[in-house]
């Protein structure tokens, strides 16, 4: 699937969020993102109930209804290294708490956790990293 561009739905007050950081290789995102693919449908990916609570859910159609702000962030670090590219979307745990987007050389991590492992709940943290899952 070649990426062609990531927006990011925004709930209220996750614009000026952004907008305070300086660095957006590690941040977090309340609703949901939008990945548009030139050869597949769009995939939305938000925190989601399966298999297991706050796990991270890759969809179809958008999880959320009602109107939010849209930002393409297909520009901004992480994935501006991906847009072009031909990437798989794969997870990396049974729990679903880890997704990892890209492909051999460059990927970016959709998780539910913390750095340190630790459950985030309803969110969902977007980083250049792998982040780590507390069992």
């Amino acid at each position: 699937m070649r990426l062609i561009s990531v927006v990011y739905k925004l709930l209220d007050g996750e614009a000026a969020y952004l907008d305070t950081l300086a660095d957006l290789r590690g941040h977090e995102l309340g609703c949901e993102l939008l990945l548009n693919f030139d050869d597949a449908p769009t995939r939305f990916v938000t925190w989601a109930s399966s298999p297991c609570q706050y796990c991270i859910g890759v969809f179809e159609k958008p999880q959320f209804e009602g109107q939010h702000e849209s930002r393409d962030m297909s520009g901004s670090a992480p994935w501006r290294e991906l847009i072009g590219r031909d990437i798989s979307l794969a997870y990396l745990d049974e729990s679903h708490q880890v997704l990892r987007a890209g492909d051999e050389s460059k990927a970016v991590f959709l998780s539910s956790v913390d750095d340190a492992g630790g459950w985030q709940a309803d969110v969902l943290r977007i980083t250049d990293h792998r982040p780590q899952v507390s069992t």
